[in-house]
């Protein structure tokens, strides 16, 4: 197209539509909320409130396609010693002969298959889809009707730089260790890409008074991101008996017993990681003295990739 104003030539290139699909049978708004009780009951956490709840579609690029292509290098060889007779003495070892560099050609050609987001999820989460894709089947994406009840995010990651992304990933790391001089021609033929749309809980709740926020699996419903205020054990039993004892120890001798008891707190103190002065230690003391402690636990459920 030409320009009005300066009256030059400007050449628009876009891409072909690609297929997007996306997997069948997603968590509806209730399961995802059953999901989340179950995960909370495992960490002994019965109540709860949800304030807000959302579903994103993240999008990925699937790329399956054939690296093909040549590359040179060098690499040294190592002649072996000669070999002798049992019973004789071994050779020197400045007999042996001197490596000598062979140059190589090889002929390239591997499938790539590779799953890459096309937009920023890693605040959700789920990082990668390439252990979901053939477990579940796939339906085309209608982003009409899944921008009703949730959220689409946008495409940021263009096709031509995935698959440049994708060609420097697969190429490196081809030559044999300790290869030099590495020279390559490669190019992806036979390209075939799409767009997987993936769904992802985003809920906000509540659970005895503290605020929470947790991402879901839109799937099977297992936690990706968040942690919540679980109650933990007390620690009020072993101070209970550090005290008996420095008091037993104080009857045998006076400074038996505040010494015993300063040692086991420096004790707990080092395995609690306390560091950074008397406001830091203040805090810690009121924690481990108190008899209903909580702490933040991850609800990753192990599913973080």
């Amino acid at each position: 197209m030409r320009c009005r104003h300066c009256d030059t030539a400007h050449r628009w290139a876009g891409e072909e539509a690609v297929e997007a699909r996306a997997p069948a049978g997603s968590l509806g708004a209730r399961r995802a909320r059953g999901a989340l009780t179950a995960a909370l009951r495992e960490l002994g956490l019965r109540g709860h409130v949800v304030r807000s709840q959302r579903r994103w579609w993240l999008p990925y690029w699937e790329v399956r396609a054939k690296l093909v292509g040549w590359q040179v290098y060098q690499e040294t060889i190592r002649e072996p010693a000669g070999r002798f007779a049992p019973g004789a003495a071994a050779a020197p070892a400045e007999s042996s002969s001197p490596p000598r560099v062979r140059r190589v050609e090889a002929l390239v050609a591997r499938d790539v298959a590779s799953t890459l987001p096309a937009s920023d999820v890693r605040g959700l989460g789920r990082i990668g889809i390439s252990d979901r894709v053939d477990a579940h089947a796939l339906r085309p994406f209608q982003p009409e009707l899944a921008a009703r009840d949730g959220r689409v995010c946008g495409v940021v990651l263009s096709r031509s730089t995935v698959l440049r992304r994708l060609q420097a990933l697969h190429s490196s790391g081809l030559a044999p260790k300790g290869a030099l001089g590495v020279r390559q021609r490669l190019s992806l033929i036979r390209v075939h890409t799409r767009l997987l749309y993936y769904p992802v809980w985003e809920i906000e709740a509540e659970a005895e008074g503290s605020p929470f926020w947790v991402a879901l699996d839109g799937i099977d419903g297992r936690p990706l991101h968040g942690r919540v205020a679980a109650p933990v054990p007390s620690a009020c039993g072993r101070w209970l008996a550090a005290g008996t004892v420095a008091g037993w120890l104080s009857v045998s001798h006076p400074a038996l017993g505040p010494l015993a008891l300063a040692l086991w707190c420096v004790h707990r103190a080092s395995r609690g990681g306390v560091a950074g002065g008397l406001p830091v230690f203040s805090r810690w003391c009121s924690e481990e003295l108190d008899p209903r402690p909580r702490r933040f636990v991850p609800l990753d459920g192990g599913g973080r990739r």
